[in-house]
């Protein structure tokens, strides 16, 4: 039985990771750059946005653009690290997509959550989704000044600086897996110059 679940686990990963790659192929005119899917180490990490760096800076993108996906990507792979659910074995599976095209840049970060944490992260990814830049930069000083960064679920400032960065809502969707966990999905969109 435990086994099943594992496998089920895996298996809906893989096949959400395929969609997204089946999309890339067929319908989406931007192209995968960078793809993992599986756990994320600090080292990972680490190597993903040096490489990202790299790739943008060779591939003529300016330094705005730049800056911007690599801290979109920092927040969103350390999001995964460091509150990414776990499935029944204690393992955290994830993936990553950065694809672009002439005009922009999408990264697509997918991870497991908690079904106790699902109405609080939809609560909170709405929220910000609806704000304007002022009403995001007004947030992040709160959240930053009433040291709210030390609960245990974070402060969803990961999520607020994506936002922030990007210029553009957060696109995100949740499949159920099980009873107790969920699959989350978020798609950052931000132009290239």
């Amino acid at each position: 039985m435990i086994e099943d679940i594992q496998n089920k686990v895996s298996e809906e990963i893989r096949l959400s990771f395929n969609r997204y790659m089946d999309m890339f192929a067929s319908e989406d005119p931007r192209s995968v750059v960078v793809s993992h899917i599986g756990a994320f180490s600090q080292d990972l990490v680490n190597c993903l946005a040096a490489s990202v760096e790299e790739l943008m800076v060779t591939s003529g993108d300016g330094k705005i653009a730049v800056k911007r996906v690599f801290g979109i990507l920092i927040e969103g792979l350390q999001n995964i690290r460091l509150h990414g659910g776990k499935d029944e074995h204690g393992r955290q599976m994830a993936y990553l997509l950065l694809a672009r095209n002439q005009d922009d840049y999408k990264i697509i970060f997918g991870n497991l959550v908690a079904a106790e944490d699902l109405a609080n992260l939809t609560e909170y990814l709405d929220s910000i989704n609806t704000m304007d830049g002022l009403e995001l930069k007004d947030k992040y000083m709160e959240i930053l000044s009433n040291g709210y960064l030390s609960q245990r679920n974070g402060s969803g400032v990961g999520f607020l600086t994506m936002r922030m960065k990007s210029g553009n809502p957060l696109y995100y969707t949740i499949d159920p897996i099980s009873e107790a966990i969920n699959f989350l999905t978020v798609e950052v969109i931000l132009a290239r110059s």
